[in-house]
């Protein structure tokens, strides 16, 4: 399972990337430009996790400012091109992604269900 990473990783900016060979993703998926906070409900409570499945892709999204980029609107989301249950998705995120979520400093709490 290859684990897509939206979000902060060592510099400010929000970016689709891959982690099998680090390129950075644009388009790609069925949210295509609705990954940047389109996932996500208010308020903004860091680590309570949004859980979406669309066009044969999974993706689990929450509120985090947890590395580089401060700002309001900041936020995690990891996709995969194959519909999983939220708890797969993030077990295989947390393996693939580690230093995500070792810099985070709140609870990540599954999930919240949306249509």
């Amino acid at each position: 399972m290859n684990v897509l990473f939206f979000g902060c990783e060592g510099q400010c900016g929000h970016f689709l990337r891959d982690k099998l060979d680090g390129q950075r993703r644009y388009g790609s998926t069925p949210w295509k430009n609705d990954l940047d906070t389109g996932l996500l409900q208010e308020p903004e409570e860091e680590g309570q996790v949004f859980f979406h499945q669309k066009d044969g892709w999974t993706a689990i999204a929450w509120w985090d400012r947890s590395g580089p980029d401060k700002r309001p609107g900041c936020n995690t989301a990891f996709l995969v091109a194959e519909l999983v249950p939220a708890e797969v998705l993030l077990a295989e995120a947390k393996i693939q992604w580690s230093g995500i979520f070792s810099r985070a400093h709140f609870q990540i709490r599954l999930p919240v269900l949306t249509a």
